[in-house]
């Protein structure tokens, strides 16, 4: 009971630095300011747990349109879910919301790998096929009953300190999450 308690909170730190190098290497590659798009995953390597951050081509410049590579809705913020829904209707009666990439664009991603981290089965927050992504009921339940669902999705994290944190993080709406 307090390994599994234990070992939430020592996986986030050494992949929160991992994270924290890896977007600095980025940072210092391409100084202008990004929005790194990309999912983390655990691979094994010789018998050794690696991280291991893929999907980097999904990454754009921090105000530029986001979502130009429509990948793993799995993972989609609830705008992204919006939009994507909104591209699938015959008739739309607007444009499809324009998606931008930010600060608090990009918490919503941190937020579901402190998510994953802090769970006993590092699952997504929504079932999922392997390429990490939902079908149409999860996605119109993220577009539009993400606070609804939000507090039971949350109630498989193990540490509450790191779930405070994840409910933040999660915020539907895109202004409410830190920056």
């Amino acid at each position: 009971e307090i390994s599994n308690r234990v070992r939430p909170h020592h996986t986030l730190a050494s992949v929160w630095s991992w994270m924290h190098c890896v977007c600095a290497s980025v940072f210092e590659l391409n100084p202008t300011a990004m929005c790194v798009v990309g999912n983390i995953v655990m691979i094994y390597i010789e018998g050794k747990a690696c991280w291991i951050l893929i999907d980097l081509d999904a990454s754009c410049d921090l105000g530029a349109p986001a979502g130009q590579k429509v990948t793993s809705s799995a993972f989609f913020p609830p705008e992204m879910a919006r939009r994507e829904l909104d591209k699938l209707k015959d008739k739309p009666e607007s444009e499809p919301e324009t998606v931008v990439a930010s600060k608090q664009f990009e918490m919503w991603y941190i937020g579901l790998l402190v998510y994953q981290l802090t769970t006993l089965d590092s699952l997504t927050v929504w079932s999922s096929d392997q390429a990490d992504n939902i079908d149409g009921l999860q996605m119109r339940q993220l577009a539009y009953e993400w606070d609804v669902l939000k507090a039971a999705k949350l109630d498989r994290i193990v540490w509450p300190q790191a779930k405070h944190l994840v409910t933040w993080l999660l915020q539907e709406n895109v202004t409410h999450r830190p920056q």
